[in-house]
């Protein structure tokens, strides 16, 4: 497990802090900060090994609507900014902080693009590994209905195959005690003949 000293390392999205250094895929995996962080991407090997504490779908993906949020406000500002810039009749010092508050947007757009970019990469991610998850637990499922099947078609033929044998040996005893009752019939009338013969 990663110790203190190795804090030195950075595993987020923004830009490296001062006296850090952007951590190795592997490093990020054993400290539980798994993440795109738009200049190395993690192993999706990597990725599907983690069990816990790995960044849930659903709130990357508000997160991810949020960023988009922000980027629809922000539009909206900036074209507040134009509309102002445009405007023949405005003040000197009126135009002078639309230019500063333009310049502030712009840096914030940037900025904005970046997060959008990384945290789209994110949520892509994490919705193929979903995608993948589903579908092996859907094969799995499949596999184990076809096993139930067979085992409950054999265990079907084994009790069908147990009645067969059943009847045919029930069958088998009556022709063998039909047979008998028929020979100790036989065998009684003969013995009868030959007494009526002898008193003759």
């Amino acid at each position: 497990m990663a110790s203190k000293k190795d804090n030195k390392y950075y595993c987020s999205i923004g830009p490296v802090p001062k006296g850090k250094t952007l951590g190795e895929p592997e490093y990020c995996l054993e400290t539980k900060q798994v993440r795109y962080y738009g200049k190395v991407a993690i192993d999706k090997k990597l990725l599907e090994s983690i069990k816990k504490n790995v960044s849930n779908l659903i709130k990357e993906q508000l997160k991810l609507k949020k960023i988009h949020d922000d980027a629809k406000i922000l539009v909206n500002e900036v074209k507040m900014i134009k509309i102002i810039l445009s405007d023949q009749s405005a003040k000197p010092s009126k135009i002078k902080r639309a230019e500063d508050k333009k310049a502030l947007l712009l840096k914030k757009r940037d900025n904005l693009i970046k997060r959008l970019q990384d945290q789209q990469e994110l949520v892509e991610s994490l919705e193929a590994y979903e995608e993948k998850k589903k579908k092996e637990e859907k094969k799995e499922e499949k596999k184990e209905k076809e096993k139930k099947e067979k085992k409950e078609k054999e265990k079907k033929e084994k009790k069908e195959k147990e009645k067969k044998e059943k009847e045919k040996k029930e069958k088998k005893e009556k022709e063998k005690k039909e047979k008998e009752k028929k020979e100790k019939k036989e065998k009684e009338k003969k013995a009868s003949g030959s007494k009526t013969s002898k008193k003759k």
